[in-house]
């Protein structure tokens, strides 16, 4: 967070209290005053997903925000995941406006697989579960307006302002409620930490609304055609000990989410995979050898 720094004593002189504590209680009262901006009500209903259809469905709009933005090149099969969302241990959340996504963010808890970001940052990672940390990742995060965006960009340079302050805060707001989500997802689940990698201009949001402290260094990530990302970590219960609370974190633990959501999620069997996602199966199965490896385990341990 960009916090004062408080102001060292020269000899002789008492300790100004002026301005460095007013600055902390400036900076506290302007993030309690952003949580406070956050409505409860989140924009469209929030949603885990209980079923390989809706979990496809939310990955579909991740197809189409990456594609449309160059992250990714486009495939057939129109759904963009990795190998490790794909198990017991995911929870995939949206947002839905009159039937249709209009967001969606993944948390995938640490595990045999190991984590999506573990190809670019696997010695970081490596690193904290050395010292027994229990990691979840928050990834596959996408919004609509992307999209519209993407679409309209003529318009949008033309009225960049108006766009900035309505669409980047209905996105904003959408992952805040996502966040929420997903975070208690892992303080269920006993994680102690967040891990995410994002693209470094977004890094200070991280920071200020989250708690999130850079991790590791810049690096091209191949996974979205190399653009930039950095990694960044929350500690689940040491930022509740910051003296500025987060605003997004705040927001959050004044509207906490009931543990049986996370109960009702899709728990991915491989079989229902195989055989009734067929777009998503095959999607894997092209794009990740690793992919077909794991079919032919699940495989061998139903013959046992």
């Amino acid at each position: 967070m960009v916090m004062v720094a408080g102001l060292e004593c020269l000899p002789g002189q008492r300790r100004s209290k002026t301005l460095s504590d007013e600055s902390s209680r400036t900076d506290s009262s302007r993030l309690s005053q952003r949580a406070r901006a956050i409505t409860p009500a989140p924009p469209g209903q929030i949603k885990v997903a209980k079923n390989l259809s809706e979990v496809t469905r939310a990955w579909g709009l991740v197809y189409d925000v990456y594609s449309r933005s160059g992250f990714i090149h486009h495939n057939d099969y129109k759904v963009h995941t990795t190998p490790q969302a794909v198990n017991r241990r995911t929870a995939v959340f949206y947002s839905e406006i009159n039937g249709e996504i209009e967001s969606t963010l993944s948390a995938i808890l640490d595990g045999p697989d190991g984590l999506p970001l573990d190809k670019v940052y696997k010695a970081e990672l490596d690193t904290l579960r050395g010292r027994g940390r229990r990691l979840t990742e928050h990834g596959l995060l996408a919004h609509r307006v992307q999209i519209a965006g993407s679409q309209a960009a003529e318009y949008f340079d033309r009225n960049k302002d108006s766009f900035h302050r309505s669409q980047i805060a209905r996105v904003r707001e959408s992952l805040i409620h996502l966040m929420c989500r997903t975070y208690f997802f892992g303080l269920t689940m006993n994680c102690t930490d967040i891990v995410i990698g994002v693209h470094p201009k977004h890094a200070k949001f991280y920071d200020r609304g989250w708690g999130f402290v850079q991790a590791g260094p810049q690096k091209a990530y191949p996974t979205v055609n190399n653009r930039p990302v950095v990694l960044m970590r929350m500690d689940i219960r040491e930022v509740l000990k910051r003296p500025s609370m987060p605003y997004g974190l705040d927001f959050c633990l004044n509207n906490p989410i009931a543990i049986d959501t996370f109960q009702e999620r899709c728990r991915f069997d491989p079989s229902r995979v195989i055989k009734n996602a067929k777009s998503l199966h095959l999607y894997l199965q092209d794009m990740y050898t690793e992919w077909e490896q794991r079919t032919i385990a699940w495989a061998q341990q139903r013959a046992c």
